[in-house]
């Protein structure tokens, strides 16, 4: 009889995609932060930043994570000051 094998979690070992390895942020992250300035709204982030939707929640769940971005009330997002920084 064979053994269950444990589900397999195919983020658990995903590279992050908003950082280098030094560090620093990537195109993406840059463009979703751009976007977040402009707009607080996902949908609107992926357009403004021409990034996929999925790109941009999952990439504002590892910025926040960063301190970059925090969530103000049910899909809205707005730059810490960090985060402004980080626009540079």
């Amino acid at each position: 009889m064979p053994t269950e094998q444990p589900p397999v979690d195919p983020t658990a070992d995903a590279p992050p995609c908003c950082t280098h390895p030094d560090g620093s942020l990537t195109s993406v992250a840059r463009d979703v932060l751009c976007g977040v300035a402009a707009t607080p709204r996902p949908v609107r982030v992926a357009e403004v930043a021409g990034v996929p939707l999925y790109r941009v929640r999952e990439s504002l769940r590892e910025l926040e994570g960063l301190g970059l971005v925090r969530s103000e009330a049910r899909d809205r997002w707005v730059l810490t000051p960090t985060g402004v920084d980080a626009l540079g």
